[in-house]
C-alpha cells in the first residue's frame, strides 16, 4: 500500500513570526524545481527543531576547532529556502541547502565539503532509508529529523544494531511536543499555507533527531548531559531506542481510530 503523506488530523494551527516562510498564512507558490516530488513532500522544519540540535552542534564544533560561524553545514533537501534563513539565525553561517537535485549530485560525485550533515528528508518512498544510508556511508557527523517509526525498519537494524563493534553510534532527540511543519501554501489553487503534524495511514507522524557523530559521539552526549542542555524540558535525550516514549514507537491506530482520524482531517479541511 502506498503511503500517504498529509495534514495532521484537527484544524492546523497558523502561527505569525520565527518560524519561516509565508508564516502570516498567505499563499505562497511552490517554485519550480529541476525533479519531479509530490507538493506533500515540500513542507518547512520549524525553527525549535534546530535550537533543540544547536547545542550538540557546537560540542561538535568546539572538537573541530570551529565556532557556529564557521561550522560547515549541509542539508541536501531543498524546500523553498526556509531552512538555511533558520540555521543562519542561529548563528549558523555556512549552510548549503540550494535548489539542486541531491541524487544527481551523489551519482555525479559533486556532494558539498561539510563538516555535518543536517536534514529533514521527504517522508515518500525510500527518501528516509536512502538519506540514513548515505549519512552512514559519508562517515561524517549526522542529524536527521525522521519519523519515529524509522527505528523499527529492518535497514535501521542493520545498520545501528549490527554485531558489536561494528554499527555506528546513534542517539536521539525528542521533543516535549511534536514539531508541526510549514506546509507552504498554493496561491493558483487559492490554498493558503498552514503547520500541520504530517500523517501515514491516518495516524499522526512523530518525527525525532536521529544522531550519529562518530568519533565525537561520546563526548558531545556526555557535554549534553553535563550542561542540561535539554532547553529547559522542551526536549530530550536518548541513547537507546529501547526507552523512548511509548507515544513515540506505539503502532498505528486500527481501522476505525484510523477512519476517525481522516473524518477530523476532512472537516479540517472544510
Amino acid at each position: 500500500m502506498k503511503r500517504k503523506w498529509k495534514a495532521g488530523p484537527g484544524p492546523a494551527k497558523r502561527r505569525k513570526g520565527r518560524d519561516g516562510v509565508g508564516s502570516n498564512g498567505d499563499p505562497a507558490v511552490l517554485s519550480d524545481r529541476p525533479w519531479e516530488s509530490p507538493d506533500e513532500d515540500h513542507c518547512e522544519t520549524p525553527k525549535v527543531a534546530y535550537e533543540h540540535i544547536a547545542p550538540i552542534l557546537d560540542c561538535l564544533g568546539r572538537r573541530l576547532g570551529k565556532k557556529r560561524h564557521d561550522l560547515k553545514l549541509y542539508d541536501p533537501f531543498f524546500c523553498e529556502g526556509t531552512a538555511k534563513k533558520h540555521l543562519e539565525s542561529l548563528g549558523f553561517a555556512k549552510v548549503h541547502n540550494e535548489k539542486e537535485d541531491f541524487y544527481e549530485k551523489l551519482r555525479l560525485g559533486e556532494i558539498p565539503e561539510h563538516d555535518v550533515l543536517v536534514t529533514n528528508p521527504p517522508f515518500s518512498g525510500k527518501h528516509c532509508e536512502q538519506t540514513v544510508r548515505f549519512a552512514v556511508r559519508s562517515g561524517k557527523p549526522f542529524a536527521l529529523l525522521l519519523p519515529s517509526f524509522v527505528q523499527k525498519k529492518k535497514y535501521f537494524s542493520d545498520i545501528f544494531k549490527a554485531p558489536r563493534g561494528r554499527s555506528p553510534p546513534v542517539a536521539f532527540v525528542v521533543p516535549s511536543q511534536a514539531y508541526r511543519f510549514w506546509a507552504p501554501g498554493r496561491a493558483d489553487r487559492g490554498i493558503k499555507g498552514v503547520f500541520t503534524q504530517p500523517v501515514a495511514f491516518g495516524k499522526p507522524l512523530e518525527c525525532i533527531w536521529f544522531l550519529c557523530l562518530f568519533d565525537h559521539h561520546k563526548k558531545c552526549l556526555k557535554s549534553w548531559r553535563k550542561n542540561d542542555t535539554g532547553k529547559g524540558g522542551a526536549c530530550r535525550l536518548f541513547t537507546d531506542a529501547a526507552e523512548l516514549p511509548q507515544t513515540f514507537t506505539k503502532k498505528r491506530g486500527n481501522p476505525r481510530q484510523r477512519a476517525k482520524a481522516r473524518k477530523l482531517l476532512a472537516e479540517a479541511r472544510g
